[in-house]
């Protein structure tokens, strides 16, 4: 999987109806998987996060990028692989993608304050001290809003 010391190379999946070597991440349960319909800025929640809708916003997001098998990237489980660089590129695309659906679903005040953010688990942990996003805490509601409560949260992930 991605991240593992163990995944050296594009492990093939065998009965691939083409002639070339397909790669693990064409399987559509593997959390590199892109789908054609995978769009960058595709809105995946009704309202954009702002500083008074995070307890509805967060499982909201949450149901969407498990739907897209993309949660790993915001909680940090899915490393970025280190030893393959095919593997490699294709994480990046994948954060990349999830970075620009993290930003079209928040206002355009909290987007600027995530735009310079590495990794799409940055975008989850740098959010603006009015609205406690925790990445723990994207699947529960929460409602932090001192600066202390913010850099608890984001100290303890």
């Amino acid at each position: 999987m991605a991240g593992d010391d163990e995944s050296k190379s594009p492990k093939i999946v065998k009965g691939s109806e083409t002639s070339k070597a397909a790669t693990i991440w064409e399987n559509s349960n593997h959390p590199l998987f892109l789908h054609h319909s995978d769009q960058p800025g595709a809105m995946l929640v009704s309202e954009p996060l702002a500083e008074d809708n995070y307890s509805t916003w967060a499982p909201s997001m949450m149901i969407a990028l498990r739907i897209k098998n993309k949660t790993r990237f915001v909680d940090g489980t899915l490393k970025r692989p280190t030893t393959n660089a095919e593997e490699r590129l294709q994480w990046d695309r994948c954060n990349t993608l999830v970075k620009t659906w993290l930003i079209s679903a928040m206002s355009k005040n909290m987007s600027k304050s995530v735009i310079h953010c590495k990794e799409a688990r940055d975008k989850a942990t740098a959010m603006p001290e009015s609205v406690a996003f925790s990445v723990e805490g994207l699947g529960r509601e929460t409602s932090l809003t001192e600066k202390e409560a913010v850099d608890t949260s984001i100290n303890s992930i």
